[in-house]
């Protein structure tokens, strides 16, 4: 009995400490939740704007950990800076250079988060080939270990053909992405049969590097069985940028 229940309080000490140690992916994921709830979310972003490039970088000691919050602290961002003023939206490049998300001590634009810690030191204007060689010593702490190119269905950047914003959580981020991707690109993809033609998202375009190239995004449309051979032609939409804040998905 007597063990059984030092059993117990240990299980429950360790479930705190954890809690504890994750305090800025829980606030992170607890911020895009309580936007897409329509709920206050202040305390959340407050949390974030306390830590440290310290603290973030002991509590974030994985990839999915990485992925799972930077991905929920893009969205948030996002939707909280064109809904307090969506005409920011009418400048884009700028809008997307703007220094505004206040995480780990400093700020970052939506561009510095995307390129240079998630896609890892990558050139916007580099097609997923080129990298920056000299990344600050802060992106290099901050960015996962391994490239991850579904992360370009997650995240979300306010336009009308930008992936559904989720809410992710590193314990399933692997299962998240594999569901996001499943369903964002049959979405914005057709085959023209009679001109063996597959017209897909143009994501697949301005970051052809990530998916390994043309031969890449063939075989991923291929195993996601909306072409039957990769010897196809391959073609992109056009991209909708109209301004759509309500785009929220459950994974």
């Amino acid at each position: 009995m007597i063990y059984a229940i030092r059993v117990i309080f240990f299980l429950l000490l360790a479930n705190n400490m954890s809690a504890q140690s994750d305090i800025y992916l829980n606030a992170a994921f607890n911020l895009i939740h309580a936007i897409a709830q329509g709920e206050p979310y202040e305390i959340h972003l407050d949390q974030l704007k306390d830590s440290s490039v310290e603290e973030l970088e002991e509590e974030l000691d994985s990839d999915d950990k990485k992925y799972a919050f930077r991905i929920n602290v893009y969205n948030a961002f996002i939707q909280i800076e064109l809904r307090r003023e969506p005409s920011l939206y009418d400048e884009r490049n700028k809008f997307f250079n703007r220094e505004v998300i206040n995480v780990g001590g400093r700020k970052l634009s939506f561009s510095n988060l995307e390129q240079g810690i998630i896609r890892r030191s990558e050139w916007l204007i580099g097609l997923g080939y080129l990298k920056n060689p000299f990344p600050n010593s802060f992106k290099k702490r901050m960015r996962p270990k391994k490239s991850e190119w579904r992360i370009h269905f997650a995240l979300n950047f306010g336009a009308k053909s930008c992936p559904p914003v989720a809410v992710y959580d590193y314990k399933r981020l692997d299962e998240q992405l594999q569901l996001a991707t499943e369903r964002y690109i049959p979405n914005y993809t057709r085959f023209d049969e009679s001109n063996n033609k597959v017209i897909t998202t143009p994501l697949f375009s301005w970051f052809r590097g990530d998916f390994g190239g043309n031969k890449g995004v063939k075989k991923i449309l291929n195993e996601l069985q909306l072409i039957h051979s990769t010897d196809v032609k391959l073609s992109f939409n056009s991209y909708d940028w109209s301004l759509y804040m309500d785009n929220f998905i459950e994974l």
